[in-house]
């Protein structure tokens, strides 16, 4: 827009939470693969979620389908937390690429839903629109498939394979791109 371009093939948007059905093929490919299942409680990869407030554990799906039962929380932004920490993408690189950012967001994200005392039901019975629940589980992408990132395992799982060549879940590549 700001250059008074035409719309064309290489054209590039946002996805925005056309990422969660990426993060949703990802957690089924590798519960394909066995890594992990998709009914397995996220404690099992996520300790700081301690699921000390609901009545029953929150599983993988739950968070996939939105209906682990939490109402929705204020959006902590990658951004915030890499400043917090003193990331800078200019000196430290793309911020999906930084392991320990994932790490601290996950924790802190892992931390508030463990900390909310009241719930919209038990989990698998109510949708509730829910951000915070694909941030876990990209994390649980990373932890279990061997990439070294989300994004590393997006490219090379699901948009290479595809010939996507022109997708990612990156941030600085986009935005340097002509």
């Amino acid at each position: 827009v700001e250059k008074g371009l035409p719309i064309d093939r290489d054209t590039i948007f946002g996805v925005a939470s056309i990422t969660k059905s990426f993060t949703s093929l990802a957690i089924m490919q590798l519960h394909e693969a066995g890594k992990l299942h998709i009914d397995d409680p996220i404690s099992k990869y996520i300790p700081e979620y301690h699921n000390k407030n609901q009545g029953e554990p929150v599983r993988i799906w739950h968070l996939m389908c939105h209906s682990g039962g939490f109402y929705p929380q204020k959006r902590l932004l990658m951004e915030t937390i890499a400043k917090e920490l003193g990331y800078s993408q200019e000196t430290d690189g793309d911020f999906a690429f930084i392991e320990h950012l994932d790490i601290y967001g996950t924790s802190l994200v892992a931390t508030r839903m463990a900390e909310q005392e009241h719930h919209i039901d038990l989990p698998g019975r109510a949708m509730s629109y829910f951000n915070d629940g694909f941030a876990l589980l990209s994390h649980i992408i990373l932890q279990v498939s061997g990439e070294r990132s989300f994004a590393d395992y997006i490219k090379n799982h699901i948009c290479l394979p595809l010939g996507m060549d022109r997708s990612s879940s990156e941030f600085v590549a986009p935005a340097a791109d002509p």
